[in-house]
């Protein structure tokens, strides 16, 4: 793992989604060629910033459909 490999923010929530399912991170790391620091690194960032995705404006809140109205 001597070399830089770029990963999209797509590619990142996935990545840290397969451990939070309980998929081993060691055979995560070892198929995406990451260092486990790495990985608990996106982890950590990963869920300090997930309440972010609730803090819709109030436009926001109906952009997905008529489901979401009065959903907080």
């Amino acid at each position: 793992m001597d070399f830089y490999r770029f990963f999209d923010s797509t590619t990142k929530a996935i990545i840290v989604l397969e451990g939070l399912s309980g998929r081993p991170v060691p055979e995560i790391c070892q198929e995406y060629r990451i260092r486990e620091e790495q990985y608990r690194c996106w982890m950590k960032f990963f869920l300090q910033n997930s309440p972010k995705v609730f803090d819709w404006d109030f436009e926001d809140r109906y952009s997905c459909g008529a489901g979401a109205q009065g959903m907080n």
